[in-house]
């Protein structure tokens, strides 16, 4: 099941924006610093100077920022770019330094410019420093929320192809069953059994068939799905299945699992009523219990041995809950007091009328 993605914002374009924001900070950072020397025009312009100076320095610097992160270590690719980070800021603290000398001579006392310097690079250093740290911390995140969406992908579509393997574990066998009872219904000579059931198996296959287990069906469609079953084995068995449906019409719009309650009658005909020589009722019961979602399919046929075991269909059941709900299921069976079985099932009740029509 292939989902559209939005198309992702490119990380250069990204942190550009985050550039200019950092532009403005510095410069307001700046301008605060030069407030109280305001009576001093030489030094203010030396600030300003400086500020300007390493601000069009960052666009080489990011330059190379941007080389580094593609083809060096983290550790080496930022020790290389603050050092690169410093010569651009002496650079910068020289060439505001001496334009400042030529606006205001030095006395003879005066120390020398590359010296003079030193002090003045620290101050532009920390300002393309943290456009360094800033660069290298925006690509590695970035990085990082882009493996993590592609771990989700590949965990999705991993649980995608281990459900759609569960539901072709189980598909087989009602088909080896249903092909079994056809091939007998001819052998009989019951002619027109046979040519329902095949009718009746066709369109249940093309339901199956179209089921997407990665995504929830309205409870409605799987009782549809159900009956669809059951009609099948209606001709197979005749007066000896009695099928007595029990349906809470709220929760019609719940959603479940495609393919879910299918299995549980298969079972409960299989193991139960089948191999009953007599008549034999099969309940389906399904209600909304406050925030649960609750289905019940019974059966007084032939006493389920205890302790219980779960076979290929229950067990792929069990599996694609896990799956889907994690812990926040119950699958359970049990021999009701009368006698028979049951299998009941518990989940979350989430309406999904709405999220279709959206």
């Amino acid at each position: 099941m292939n989902t559209p993605t939005a198309p992702r914002e490119n990380p250069d374009r990204s942190f550009a924006t985050l550039l200019v924001a950092s532009w403005g900070a510095c410069v307001l950072v700046s301008a605060l610093g030069t407030l109280p020397n305001f009576a001093y025009p030489t030094y203010v312009l030396y600030r300003v100077v400086l500020t300007i100076a390493c601000l069009a320095c960052s666009l080489p610097l990011l330059i190379v920022c941007r080389w580094l992160y593609a083809h060096a270590a983290i550790g080496r690719a930022l020790a290389a770019a603050l050092t690169f980070a410093y010569v651009l800021a002496y650079l910068c603290a020289a060439g505001s330094e001496a334009f400042d000398r030529w606006l205001d001579p030095p006395g003879m006392g005066a120390k020398s410019l590359w010296f003079e310097s030193l002090s003045g690079a620290i101050g532009a250093w920390a300002l393309l420093g943290g456009i360094v740290g800033l660069y290298f911390g925006f690509r590695y995140y970035t990085a990082a929320q882009e493996a993590r969406e592609r771990l989700i992908a590949a965990t999705a579509l991993a649980r995608e192809a281990e459900l759609r393997a569960l539901r072709y574990q189980i598909q087989p066998h009602f088909i080896f069953n249903t092909l079994n009872a056809i091939s007998t219904l001819v052998y009989t000579q019951q002619t027109a059994h046979a040519t329902r059931m095949i009718a009746r198996f066709g369109d249940f296959l093309r339901l199956t068939l179209d089921a997407d287990v990665t995504r929830e069906v309205r409870v409605a469609e799987e009782l549809e799905l159900t009956l669809g079953y059951l009609d099948i084995e209606r001709v197979r068995l005749g007066d000896r299945l009695d099928v007595r449906p029990d349906v809470d019409p709220a929760s019609l719009d719940l959603g479940m699992p495609p393919l879910l309650l299918q299995p549980l009658v298969e079972n409960a005909i299989r193991h139960g009523i089948a191999p009953s020589r007599r008549a034999c009722r099969l309940d389906i019961a399904i209600r909304r219990d406050g925030e649960r979602l609750v289905l019940t399919v019974a059966n007084d046929g032939v006493d389920l041995v205890e302790p219980v075991r779960y076979g290929v269909g229950l067990s792929n059941v069990a599996g694609r809950l896990r799956h889907l709900y994690d812990d926040d299921f119950r699958l359970v069976l049990s021999r009701p007091p009368g006698g028979g079985g049951a299998a009941r099932v518990e989940l979350p009740a989430r309406p999904i009328a709405a999220e279709r029509d959206a």
